[in-house]
C-alpha cells in the first residue's frame, strides 16, 4: 500500500529521468557549477563542495581538514573575523558546514536577494582566508573540547576509534575524521595554510546554487565572481589513498565490557564498493536497496523478524556506508542486558540463510524490492521541494559521482534489478569482515561470548 501511495502523491515526479532543472557548466579556471532552477522558492541556497576530506590529510596531521573548516570562519582581508557571520544573520539566512573522509562542504541559504552577497563571501575565502597565528592555538582547543565531546565524552567513543582502525588498517577511514588528539595538537598555522592552499582552489570546487533565477543571470553572477580566480596547479588529478588487502574469510572481532553501556550493542560489518571500484552506478545503488530492504526502518525484513516477532532485538538497522573509496554494509543490533546475543546473531543467519534460499525467489520478495526502490525515490523526491536538502544531494560529486549522474538518480534506481539485490544478498551470507560487540558489566558471565581480540 505504502509503495501505491507514494506513486500516487508523486505523480509523474516519479517517473522523470532527472531530478531538477539543472544547468551545469564550468568556468576556465575549473569551478564546476551546478544551478538547480527552483520555481516555487523565495529562497536561495548556495553551498561549495571542496573534494577533500580528512582522508586526504597527511598521516601527520590526519584531521587537518576539519580544523581549516573550522578556520574558514575566521575570515579575510576584505571580510574580518565576524563579519561572515554578521552578514548572513543580517540577510535573515543560515550557515554551517561540515568535514568527511571525503569532502568538505560550506553551505547557507538566505532570502532569494541575498544570493549575490552570500557568493560575494564565498568567492573571496575561497583563495583570500585570512588568520592570525594567535587564532590557531584557541581553535586548537575548540576542536579538542569537540573530540571530548563526541568521543571521549560518547560510552563507546573510543571503542569506535579502534573498531575503525579493526575495519581500514591501512587506510586513512580507519582514522576519526576530527584526528586523534596528537594530530590535533601537531597543527599550526603553517600546516593549516599549506592544507588550504593545496587543495582550495577553483579547480578542486563544486559551486551547487538552487533557487528561483534565470540561468543568465547566474552564468552572469559566477563568472564575475568566480571567473578570476586562479586554479591551482597543485591539485591531484585522481585521489589516491593507502588501501587495505584484500580479506577473504577473515573476520576481525572486538569484543568490550563497558563500564557506562547499559544495553548490548554489536555491528557486522560486510564489504561494499565505490562507485570508482564498481564504475557502476546500478551496482553500488542495489547495495543501497538491499540494505534499505533489510533494515533500513521498522517496517524491513530483519527488523520484523529479530524485534517484532522474535524479540531478540530491541533495533535492527543495515546501512551502506559509501565513499569515494570501498567501505562497507553494517547491520546494527541492539539488545537490552536480558537478551542474547548469541542466539540474535544466529536467528540473524538463520533468517537470511532462509531468505536467500528461498525467501528471495517468491513473488512477495519482488513486490518489497519495488516498494523499496519507490520509497527511495520518493525520499530523492521530496528533497527538491526546498532549495537547502537539494544542494546536499549534490555533494556526492566529491565520491566520484558526475552532477549528470546525481541528477538522474531516479532513472538510475529504475535500473537496479532484482538480480543485483539478490546478489548482495547472497554477500550477506558469507563472513564479515569485523564484528563488534559491546556490553555491560557482567553479560559475559550470563552469556558466554568468543572473540578473536578482546579490548576493555
Amino acid at each position: 500500500m505504502l509503495w501505491l501511495l507514494s506513486t500516487v502523491m508523486m505523480g509523474k515526479n516519479m517517473t522523470e529521468s532527472t531530478l531538477f532543472n539543472m544547468v551545469n557548466f564550468h568556468l576556465k579556471n575549473g569551478l564546476e557549477v551546478v544551478f538547480l532552477k527552483n520555481k516555487i522558492s523565495s529562497a536561495a541556497s548556495a553551498g561549495v563542495l571542496y573534494k577533500y576530506g580528512s582522508a586526504d590529510d597527511d598521516p601527520k596531521t590526519y584531521g587537518i581538514a576539519h580544523f581549516l573548516e573550522h578556520m574558514m570562519f575566521k575570515g579575510t582581508k576584505q571580510y574580518p573575523k565576524g563579519q561572515l557571520d554578521d552578514i548572513i544573520m543580517r540577510l535573515g539566512g543560515s550557515h554551517n558546514a561540515y568535514t568527511s573522509w571525503d569532502k568538505t562542504f560550506y553551505y547557507a541559504t538566505v532570502p532569494k536577494g541575498g544570493l549575490r552577497t552570500l557568493l560575494t563571501l564565498e568567492a573571496d575565502r575561497m583563495l583570500n582566508l585570512s588568520f592570525d597565528d594567535a587564532e590557531v592555538e584557541p581553535e586548537k582547543g575548540a576542536v579538542k573540547e569537540e573530540e571530548n565531546m563526541h568521543i571521549k565524552n560518547h560510552p563507546f567513543g573510543e571503542t569506535i576509534k579502534i573498531w575503525l582502525r579493526t575495519l581500514f588498517p591501512v587506510h586513512p577511514y580507519g582514522v576519526e575524521i576530527i584526528g586523534y588528539p596528537e594530530h590535533i595538537e601537531a597543527y599550526d598555522a603553517h600546516n593549516t595554510r599549506t592544507a588550504y592552499q593545496l587543495w582550495y582552489a577553483p579547480n578542486n570546487a563544486v559551486l551547487i546554487i538552487s533557487g528561483d533565477f534565470e540561468e543568465a543571470f547566474i552564468r552572469t553572477l559566477v563568472e564575475e565572481l568566480f571567473g578570476d580566480l586562479a586554479s591551482s596547479p597543485h591539485i591531484p588529478e585522481k585521489r589516491v589513498r593507502h588501501q587495505d588487502p584484500k580479506i577473504e574469510g577473515l573476520t576481525r572481532t572486538i569484543v568490550q565490557e563497558n563500564t557506562r553501556a547499559s544495553m548490548v550493542f554489536c555491528e557486522l560489518a560486510y564489504p561494499s564498493p565505490s562507485i570508482q571500484e564498481s564504475k557502476n552506478q546500478t551496482v553500488v545503488m542495489a547495495y543501497n536497496i538491499a540494505a534499505f530492504m533489510l533494515g533500513g526502518n521498522d517496517v524491513s525484513l530483519l527488523y520484523k523478524d529479530l524485534v517484532r516477532t522474535k524479540k531478540l532485538a530491541t533495533s535492527v538497522t543495515v546501512s551502506n556506508q559509501t565513499g569515494l573509496d570501498a567501505r562497507h554494509i553494517s547491520v546494527d543490533l541492539e539488545l537490552t542486558p536480558t537478551m542474547d546475543i548469541h542466539a540474535c546473531i544466529n536467528a540473524y543467519k538463520a533468517f537470511m540463510q532462509e531468505l536467500t534460499n528461498n525467501g528471495m525467489l517468491q513473488d512477495w520478495f519482488k513486490t518489497r524490492f519495488e516498494e523499496v526502490k519507490n520509497q527511495i525515490k520518493g525520499q530523492m523526491v521530496f528533497a527538491t521541494d526546498g532549495t537547502a536538502g537539494a544542494i546536499r544531494i549534490f555533494d556526492r560529486c566529491a565520491e566520484g559521482y558526475t552532477a549528470q549522474q546525481t541528477n538522474r538518480i531516479i532513472s538510475t534506481i529504475d535500473q537496479v534489478t532484482l538480480t543485483q539485490v539478490q546478489n548482495v544478498l547472497r554477500q550477506l551470507m558469507a563472513t564479515p569482515t569485523g564484528t563488534l560487540i559491546i556490553h555491560p558489566p557482567g553479560y559475559q558471565s550470563s552469556f558466554a561470548i568468543s572473540a578473536t581480540t578482546s579490548s576493555k
